[in-house]
């Protein structure tokens, strides 16, 4: 079974992508596992990268105040710098696949350069995730 989970709205209203070629310095993005269990069902996790970002929409107006008490807006006042990428498909019981699609695309991120933050489904999720940092000290 094939899991898409792009129907919900986007991390505290991100973009997908930034305007004028500027590159972001953060790129958030969903799996919901990585691992399935031998003989059971992970699929109710596929939903839990949209329900974090569902939950953020009451705060998204609001995300200039998010660092008023570290001295100043989150982004000083200058444009975001963080994009919503979407979700990595999951297909339940190719663990090697979805692995190897979640560490793709934290190195993917990590090149541009910019910092991936994944919205993650069940604990399988980590693993992979900092797979994608093999190549980068310090972590």
């Amino acid at each position: 079974m094939a899991t898409k989970m792009t129907a919900s709205p986007s991390f505290l209203g991100f973009p997908d992508r930034l305007g004028d070629g500027r590159l972001p310095r953060v790129v958030l993005f969903g799996a919901g596992h990585g691992s399935t269990y031998p003989g059971k069902d992970s699929g109710g996790y596929a939903l839990s990268a949209g329900a974090i970002r569902t939950a953020s929409q009451g705060d998204a107006a609001l995300v200039e105040h998010w660092d008023f008490d570290l001295g100043g807006p989150l982004f000083d006042g200058n444009p975001a710098c963080c994009i919503d990428g979407g979700n990595i498909e999951t297909v339940m019981h190719d663990n090697a696949g979805k692995r190897d699609r979640i560490e793709a695309k934290t190195r993917e991120i990590l090149a541009l350069p910019a910092v991936p933050i994944l919205l993650g489904g069940d604990c399988s999720v980590t693993i992979p995730f900092i797979a994608g940092f093999a190549d980068k000290e310090p972590v």
